[in-house]
């Protein structure tokens, strides 16, 4: 098999020149399964699994790759078979005669096959479409990040700070809150570290849930937005 464009040529063995060979003679036409085996094993055919098949095939495809043309020139049809819809141009060549007249024994060279892959025309037009359509694809990705994903800023400029001297040794922030409940301080008295090893440390729960979640940073995270925090959660008041 040769592309003449890029002058690469591989061997193909048998039965994956026979498969070829027949799949580019029925160009356009969804070849059975049963078919294909009968035309690649010929008589083993009954013993030759789909399996073997499809390995068969995916060797085409993979040679298909190695001299420069598209995989998926052979395509499956699910349940059907297998075709081969791009143009093609199938050309025989003759095999040269031996000089001496006499017969050398050796089989006769199959015919070569050329596929020549489907031009692909690119026009400056195409370039700016293509360009415009790539600059409106990124405005609108940023935009639904910006959306979907708010910056730590905003994350936590409902938080407010908690006057309190039971934990001065670090700074207590509270979500939609100026009062540290019974909850939170049995929480921050629990794990002690939380406010020892950290300067800032962002509260946060449901009351109905008795879930409670804390943000500790050694930073303002809403004026140093990347200073590294450690999270940590309480469940059903549990932990």
């Amino acid at each position: 098999m040769t592309n003449k464009n890029t002058q690469k040529t591989v061997v193909l063995q048998n039965p994956a020149s026979f498969i070829l060979l027949y799949i580019i003679t029925n160009c356009g036409v969804v070849i059975p399964q049963a078919q294909l085996v009968k035309i690649g094993w010929g008589d083993k055919n009954n013993i030759t699994s789909v399996n073997t098949l499809y390995q068969t095939v995916l060797m085409l495809r993979n040679a298909l790759t190695e001299v420069g043309l598209p995989r998926d020139l052979i395509r499956t049809v699910a349940r059907r078979g297998m075709m081969m819809t791009a143009d093609i141009q199938r050309t025989e060549t003759e095999s040269i005669e031996n000089p001496g007249g006499g017969e050398s024994g050796r089989e006769p060279t199959p015919p070569a096959l050329r596929a020549t892959a489907p031009e692909l025309r690119s026009s400056r037009t195409t370039l700016i479409a293509g360009g415009i359509l790539l600059s409106v694809l990124l405005i609108g990705v940023g935009i639904s990040f910006g959306l979907l994903y708010p910056t730590a800023e905003s994350l936590f400029s409902s938080y407010a700070i908690i006057d309190t001297t039971s934990f001065s040794s670090c700074t207590l922030l509270l979500k939609g809150n100026n009062t540290l409940n019974t909850r939170y301080a049995v929480f921050l008295t629990r794990h002690p570290d939380i406010c020892q090893n950290h300067n800032y440390v962002y509260l946060s729960g449901m009351n109905s849930a008795k879930n409670i979640a804390a943000v500790a940073c050694q930073l303002d995270i809403r004026e140093h937005p990347r200073t590294k925090c450690t999270t940590w959660y309480s469940i059903n008041d549990q932990n």
